[in-house]
């Protein structure tokens, strides 16, 4: 049943807020979305993507992540439909003033509250040279009780799209807590898993989303808000030790994030192959409720 901004089914209530953003889903009785599911294409920033603001070749790299990372998306429209097959097709429109980017979230709910997901992104006129972006994904948070990850793909450590030589594809199954890396020099982004074919986020009951795509794809899930691993946030907290839960997890679902480098100590870019060029990009998968 499609009431306004909110679809009623048998054994969900998935509700859309004023943004357009999926904002509540609500399965069985349980809800299982602390924060809405919204674009992303920005990342907390990794030791070599701070170091290339160092480097006077590639600097403008740098400023340009800032843009993604800046840039709020401004709904221009948003329209939701009764299918003849009493599916709901929602779709939400983005125009980003800063990078020049359309962005098109498309939303096909199934009666039984199987979610398939289309994000497609136009390239426009950035107000400076872009030339890469960090991902292209969506993130969204879940209440902290969701704190185990199952996937089918490169593990059992995180993997990056340059660093899976060593990962072997398989099933793994792991807690949210060991998905933050405490070791490095300071809180950054990690515990992504590449490669994967399925991905699910459940609590003890083994209620939750699971993820799967027509592509390989990437996602990530860790106990801590991105704005305390990102060091250009002012909630920024520079040792591990100085991080604090707030209740929720935080998930990221990607097709695709730029690799991590490497390439020196500090300040260069990872190889072209690795990178995430901005550019007319599309991401399709499916978020399906479990138990």
């Amino acid at each position: 049943v499609l009431d306004g901004n909110k679809i009623v089914g048998d054994s969900f209530v998935a509700a859309f807020n004023e943004q357009g953003f999926l904002s509540s889903y609500i399965y069985k009785g349980t809800q299982l979305l602390s924060k809405p599911l919204r674009p992303q294409f920005y990342r907390a920033m990794v030791e070599n993507d701070y170091g290339v603001r160092k480097n006077k070749k590639n600097r403008y790299n740098h400023a340009a992540w800032m843009l993604w990372r800046n840039d709020a998306p401004m709904m221009t429209k948003f329209e939701s439909k009764l299918l003849k097959d009493k599916c709901v097709e929602v779709k939400a429109v983005y125009k980003y003033a800063k990078t020049g980017a359309t962005v098109v979230m498309m939303y096909l709910i199934a009666p039984d509250g199987t979610i398939a997901v289309t994000e497609k992104m136009n390239k426009g006129q950035a107000e400076i040279k872009v030339e890469n972006m960090l991902r292209f994904g969506v993130e969204l948070a879940m209440p902290e009780a969701f704190d185990t990850i199952e996937f089918y793909g490169a593990g059992e450590h995180e993997t990056y799209i340059d660093r899976t030589s060593s990962a072997l594809v398989g099933v793994y199954k792991q807690s949210v807590a060991d998905q933050f890396w405490p070791y490095y020099a300071r809180p950054q982004e990690c515990g992504s898993h590449c490669d994967l074919r399925w991905w699910r986020i459940v609590d003890t009951s083994g209620r939750g989303f699971e993820v799967v795509s027509d592509v390989l794809f990437q996602a990530t899930a860790i106990p801590y808000a991105p704005s305390q691993i990102d060091i250009h946030s002012d909630q920024y907290q520079k040792y591990s030790q100085r991080l604090t839960k707030d209740g929720n997890t935080y998930v990221n679902i990607d097709k695709a994030q730029m690799g991590v480098g490497c390439i020196n100590s500090w300040g260069r870019l990872p190889r072209e192959e690795y990178r995430l060029p901005y550019e007319d990009r599309e991401f399709k998968f499916v978020l399906r409720p479990l138990k």
